[in-house]
């Protein structure tokens, strides 16, 4: 063969070389930031969500007592609330699958029928005019179900923080493992340049 076919192939085979280690490096690059995506997409909603809820649930029972001292607006802001509050549980049993968040959920929901259904009663009683009773029914009952509802959670919060947390280390796994085969394949890809260099430049000689 002559020489300047034997520097033509010299010359393919160190190309597909760098071909193919380029196309492994961008396959990995999409690979983790899609990983890196999916976290943030899901993690951070559902945190904020959870916060949100939270915030919610303090305000059910600022509603509540407003109400008992006359706030025309009250009934209507905490029944709102309410609505609110389940279409967040909906919403947090979407962002999820797994299975011990939904229970968490499922959990949280039972709690909020219990709350939703201790409130009913307690601004019937007043406004059958049971005000002594309503009052202490709030105190007691509803807020014992509503904290229950907060700690409940509270759960939910810790468990998404777990998951959110073991995706990113998963993530930085899956950057560390594809750094160092990148790494692995370079060098090989050096070596197979260097071993068809050598083989040319002793044919040539």
């Amino acid at each position: 063969m002559k020489i300047k076919g034997k520097l033509y192939i010299s010359f393919i085979i160190v190309n597909i070389v760098i071909v193919v280690v380029s196309m492994y490096s961008m396959q990995q690059i999409n690979s983790i930031r899609s990983q890196y995506d999916e976290v943030i997409n899901k993690g951070v909603p559902e945190l904020e969500l959870i916060g949100d809820m939270n915030f919610r649930i303090a305000s059910q029972g600022v509603y509540i007592r407003a109400h008992f001292l006359g706030t025309e607006s009250a009934k209507g802001n905490l029944e709102n609330t309410q609505k609110l509050l389940a279409d967040g549980l909906d919403e947090l049993a979407q962002l999820n699958n797994i299975p011990e968040i939904q229970q968490g959920v499922n959990d949280a929901k039972e709690l909020k029928a219990q709350f939703d259904s201790l409130v009913d009663e307690a601004i019937s009683k007043f406004e059958r005019g049971e005000e002594e009773q309503a009052k202490a029914m709030v105190v007691d009952e509803v807020r014992i179900a509503n904290e229950g509802l907060v700690t409940a959670l509270e759960d939910i919060k810790t468990l998404v923080t777990s998951s959110f947390a073991t995706q990113q280390e998963n993530s930085k796994q899956a950057a560390s493992t594809a750094l160092y085969i990148l790494i692995a394949i370079s060098i090989a890809g050096v070596v197979i340049t260097l071993v068809v260099s050598t083989l040319v430049a002793r044919h040539i000689a």
